[in-house]
């Protein structure tokens, strides 16, 4: 008989509500500050209050960048999240805070190079909004789109990431609490440390190929196919590599490129 054990799974995502809440915020400030700074720096430059337009711009960066900083931390240790909920929050803030400063480098540059009596044109907010949701750091006014999008790739790629989580959380109650439910109230010894780290070695393995899996590969590709989004490099050959610095740059394509 099949047993489905969800209470890890329901510790692990409570106050899941609460997550989404605080991410709100976090997008609208996301949305609104880095792009409303870009248009009053790209406003003609012979005019005095072109100054206090940067100055307003600067402002709004660093109410967002407060905000990223703060919101979530706070929020996170005032109302104790649990684990996955935290992870939600750190995450977006870091992807939040990776796509703001990628948006800011790609597009300022024009604004720069721009005749001072003149000014620049900013970008569309549409490709902006467009960029903050599809699976890539690097802003460009636009990218490579597919005709059409596939629904049941979607359901498909959903599914899998759905029954990673479920698979993952099998692995920790079979393999982890077990092992480390009662070693704090053991003695430390030496034998115990390095019998912890043989225990946690499959394990871990196991989690790091689930997390791979799901993420880089099912969630992103679900989010691409529901933007048509066709750059789909989200890494490559990463197993087949024979170096560290090689596999660093392999496993994770996204965010290697935005380094």
């Amino acid at each position: 008989r099949l047993v489905l054990e969800l209470d890890l799974l329901i510790f692990s995502f409570g106050q899941l509500p609460l997550a989404l809440v605080t991410w709100l915020p976090m997008f609208l400030c996301t949305l609104l500050a880095p792009y409303q700074a870009l248009r009053l720096w790209a406003r003609p430059r012979g005019r005095g209050t072109w100054y206090v337009g940067a100055g307003l711009g600067a402002g709004l960066l660093a109410i967002q960048a407060g905000v990223l900083g703060a919101l979530p931390v706070h929020v996170a240790l005032e109302y104790q999240l649990s684990p996955a909920s935290r992870c939600v929050l750190v995450f977006e803030q870091l992807r939040f805070m990776m796509k703001s400063y990628s948006f800011l480098r790609e597009a300022t540059p024009a604004i720069v190079h721009a005749k001072r009596d003149e000014g620049a044109q900013a970008p569309s907010f549409s490709s902006y909004l467009y960029f903050l949701f599809c699976p890539t750091l690097i802003y460009r006014e636009s990218y490579p789109r597919t005709p059409h999008v596939r629904w049941n790739y979607v359901a498909k790629n959903f599914a899998q990431a759905l029954g990673c989580l479920f698979y993952a959380c099998f692995i920790i109650s079979r393999l982890c609490v077990p092992v480390f439910a009662n070693m704090s109230r053991e003695p430390f010894s030496t034998r115990a440390l390095v019998l912890s780290f043989f225990h946690a070695t499959l394990p871990g393995i196991f989690m790091l190929l689930l997390m791979f899996f799901a993420f880089l590969h099912c969630w992103l590709n679900a989010f691409a196919e529901m933007l048509r989004f066709a750059d789909r490099m989200f890494y490559r050959d990463w197993w087949n590599s024979t170096s560290f610095s090689n596999y660093y740059r392999t496993w994770n394509v996204v965010v290697h490129d935005w380094l």
